[in-house]
């Protein structure tokens, strides 16, 4: 039986004998740019060193190697962005175990060894409230005693005041943490916070007398935003999800995987998982429907699809939107409708008005709706509504209304003679 030689396979190779100067002093100095921290090999006077493994002992030799190990592999790739030299902590987590018995581990400034704090520490972000402004801080909590200045070293591991802190692992993108260390409005707190918990486990937040708690499951709802219509009178019009309270382009622009809301009665911070809903079945379901139209439509009238944009040509898209517009808004979330007025097309949210006089069992009296200032009877808006599936407005714009509400006033209310009449019976 061939079996391969194992002490052949193992030997070192041999390396090139260079004239140096042996067991030079050398110090792993912390450094950090906006890519985060890295290490620098430097002499005591600081200055950059040209060490060799092969010269040292115990722990510094083992830095040495894994560094040298880490810069040989960084020569077959390329980074436009980084230096091919800096070896990043949060890149190369192991070199921090490798570093913590090193006494000549030591700050920027040169000025002592840096220690590792033995236990757990916990971090904490906390947003301080001046004058109407908010402003993110890090924070470390260690027996007692809280530390800032933070800077993220790896997914497990801070600095503060010259200490490495262990802590939980935040996630995979640790540096991005100090982002979070900014001012904000009031009114961005969910979107801040939303952020935080999308991108961040572990990390807990100090906001005035709030508790953070867990949420139900959020479910997102699909949405159709209608974007412009560009200088051809053509159509842009995007399939999306969306939630309440949150940009119509939020889920689209970060990953987002929880949302916060914050409820100021009870004074809790509300973390809840959000649920993405499928995007294709609308999607499939648009494109279908823009098929139906197209065949009635001019010849040459059509769409262009991309990603999950459509650009459908005016002809079309005005059959489209005029057909189809007033079911679509009971099954989607519609945002960007008033740019739908060149088509001389407006989704409403009419104001009911009640004059109502009583009998025994029974309400009499008129119900007008208010519909962007213009005042109609129930009856008159449904009678336009069944035969056009608008409501013609004073100006030529046709008024578009979900259905499921005048199906419910329909219900509700009935004629009689020229008045309407309520019956709790």
């Amino acid at each position: 039986m061939n079996m391969p030689d194992l002490f052949e396979n193992l030997r070192r190779k041999k390396t090139i004998i260079q004239k140096a100067r042996p067991y030079l002093p050398v110090f792993f100095q912390l450094a950090t740019d906006e890519h985060g921290a890295y290490i620098r090999v430097v002499d005591e006077k600081g200055q950059q060193a040209d060490t060799r493994p092969d010269y040292y002992t115990g722990p510094t030799r083992q830095v040495l190697k894994f560094l040298s190990d880490i810069r040989a592999e960084s020569n077959f790739k390329i980074d436009w962005e980084k230096a091919a030299d800096q070896v990043y902590l949060h890149e190369n987590p192991y070199i921090v175990e490798l570093l913590q018995p090193c006494q000549n581990f030591v700050d920027a400034r040169f000025n002592k060894p840096i220690r590792f704090v033995e236990g757990v520490a916990k971090l904490v972000l906390v947003i301080e409230d001046q004058d109407e402004i908010l402003t993110g801080r890090l924070t470390i909590h260690h027996q007692g005693e809280e530390f800032s200045d933070i800077t993220m070293l790896t997914r497990a591991h801070a600095l503060s005041q010259g200490l490495i802190f262990r802590i939980q692992p935040v996630g995979e993108q640790p540096t991005t943490l100090k982002l979070f260390e900014t001012s904000f409005s009031p009114a961005q707190i969910e979107k801040y916070l939303s952020l935080l918990f999308s991108l961040f486990n572990n990390v807990s937040v100090r906001y005035k007398d709030y508790r953070v708690v867990a949420g139900a499951p959020k479910h997102t709802q699909p949405t159709l935003i209608f974007e412009k219509i560009d200088s051809n009178n053509a159509l842009y019009l995007r399939v999306t999800n969306s939630l309440p309270g949150f940009d119509s382009d939020f889920f689209e622009q970060y990953d987002i995987n929880r949302i916060s809301f914050l409820n100021d009665l009870d004074k809790n911070i509300i973390i809840s998982e959000v649920i993405p809903g499928e995007l294709y079945p609308s999607f499939d379901e648009l494109e279908k429907l823009l098929k139906k139209y197209r065949k009635s439509a001019n010849h040459g009238s059509s769409y262009f699809i991309e990603d999950n944009l459509f650009i459908i040509d005016e002809q079309l898209a005005k059959q489209f939107v005029y057909g189809e517009l007033p079911n679509l808004i009971s099954r989607y979330v519609i945002l960007g409708a008033q740019r739908l007025k060149p088509y001389k097309l407006k989704t409403v949210s009419p104001s009911l008005q009640l004059s109502l006089s009583h009998g025994l069992d029974f309400l009499e009296g008129d119900v007008n709706l208010d519909i962007e200032g213009q005042t109609f009877s129930l009856f008159e808006v449904l009678a336009q509504y069944k035969k056009n599936s608008y409501v013609q407005l004073n100006d030529g714009v046709h008024a578009i209304i979900n259905p499921g509400y005048l199906d419910k006033l329909q219900r509700l209310f009935k004629k009689q003679k020229e008045k309407v009449r309520v019956s709790f019976f």
